[in-house]
């Protein structure tokens, strides 16, 4: 199988889900097609000069048609008209705090030197729906410096295109598990899903559990309208189809760690949980819960780290995967701690209610981003962003319009204490609403 890096919506998209679907059809009981729209962004040209010299560079999405003479700087404080920032930072949460400065500020464009690849998008992070268009954004390869001259060209264009994601089923009982990957990997570089598709093949279907595969695209990019949640556009419209999965188990490049849900508990697994940009987060929304494996580039190399990662899938697919409250609230505890207390006996309330009927509590998580910091999920993320929003120069929590605090403002109890009040209202109106739903 050839290895390709696509962006989601890439024309070629269509060619690679004929070449994975001859992977499996002959293993498969059945196979179906999931297809999207999205938003699909090309360059056709670029061009960085830097003191007359062409520059290697490499145009990032969603980077708007540019053509711009200007100064490098070296700090936002700097920004303005004519100016071009250069930003250094390895953490890509910097990366995304320089470019809300530089936006604020009047910059024109942002240059990183040491993240090669990322995506452009504009505050208010986090928000599910159209978002004002970006800077420009690229990497380059030169050695640059502040007061340098530089002319950016960019010649792109986004257009709808359609993302492709392919679902595999081995017929079997009732107990479903869903092996999860992507294969829009032009950001991330990975290549897991290439083995996720040799272990899919290698698994029995006459054991307790039926074996799905889920391969998506659009989930490093596609979101229609420059959405600055960018990622995990396509996982967000498909996961409802797979509510009612036993269990997930996304494999994925990462560090070598394995993840579980929050909420729950099992003594082959430790205590590191799911991430908020994982395919898995966007499941534990439905209700499912999932199993992580951050793969290790080194741990597919051999024969031997492949049969590891196979046992490894049959030995936690075999395992009872239940979601508690108490184990949630657990996992949580440092935003369950500063809830009000009438949230608070909610949930302790649902401790002993069967969990199959609070799946629609599970749509009350959600990620909030501090800046300088770094990205979480709570339940009730709205007021958890409010009641943390002194700590942080900048605090956005998902949704559409997203949701952003400066800490200037967070100073005005006032404020605070009404925005605080209105948000606790409307949580305790929709938990009302989903409890009488319920009974």
């Amino acid at each position: 199988m050839k290895i390709d890096y696509l962006l989601s919506g890439d024309p070629r998209e269509r060619r690679k889900i004929d070449e994975l679907k001859g992977e499996i059809e002959c293993v498969s009981d059945e196979v179906k097609v999931y297809e999207e729209r999205v938003s699909f962004w090309e360059v056709r040209h670029s061009e960085i000069v830097i003191n007359g010299n062409k520059a290697i560079h490499l145009a990032l999405p969603y980077s708007p048609v540019t053509a711009l003479k200007g100064l490098l700087i070296e700090s936002p404080i700097e920004c303005g008209p004519g100016r071009i920032l250069i930003d250094r930072n390895e953490s890509i949460e910097m990366i995304y705090y320089n470019i809300l400065l530089a936006k604020e500020r009047g910059c024109e464009a942002v240059l990183l030197t040491k993240v090669r690849k990322a995506v452009s998008v504009s505050p208010p992070y986090l928000q599910d729906g159209p978002s004002l268009p970006p800077l420009p954004l690229a990497w380059i390869n030169y050695p640059v410096k502040r007061g340098y001259h530089i002319e950016l060209n960019l010649d792109t264009r986004v257009r709808n295109s359609s993302s492709l994601s392919l679902h595999a089923i081995k017929h079997g009982n009732e107990r479903r598990v869903l092996l999860v990957t992507k294969h829009d990997n032009w950001l991330s570089e990975d290549q897991t899903y290439f083995h996720v598709f040799n272990l899919f093949k290698k698994l029995n279907s006459k054991t307790n559990n039926q074996w799905e595969l889920l391969s998506m695209s659009g989930t490093e990019s596609g979101s229609p309208g420059f959405s600055s949640l960018f990622w995990n556009y396509v996982p967000r419209i498909l996961s409802p189809k797979f509510s009612d999965i036993s269990l997930i188990i996304e494999l994925k490049r990462g560090n070598g760690e394995i993840r579980r849900s929050p909420g729950t508990k099992s003594a082959h697994l430790d205590q590191n949980l799911i991430e908020p940009s994982s395919i898995s987060f966007e499941f534990l929304r439905e209700g499912v819960p999932s199993v992580v494996y951050d793969i290790n580039d080194n741990w597919l190399q051999s024969r031997d780290s492949f049969d590891h990662i196979f046992k490894l899938i049959q030995k936690h697919s075999s395992l009872d995967f239940h979601f508690s409250f108490t184990q949630m609230i657990n996992d949580l505890i440092y935003d369950y701690i500063i809830l009000p207390p009438e949230l608070k006996s909610i949930l302790v309330n649902l401790e002993n209610v069967n969990i199959n009927e609070l799946k629609p509590f599970f749509k009350l998580f959600g990620r909030y981003l501090y800046l300088p910091g770094t990205m979480k999920y709570a339940l009730f993320h709205h007021l958890v962003s409010i009641r943390k929003s002194h700590l942080y120069e900048h605090v956005f929590a998902e949704g559409y319009p997203a949701f952003h605090i400066r800490r200037h403002e967070s100073m005005n109890s006032s404020y605070i204490s009404e925005l605080d009040r209105a948000t606790t209202e409307k949580y305790m109106d929709t938990i009302y609403y989903m409890l009488h739903e319920l009974l």
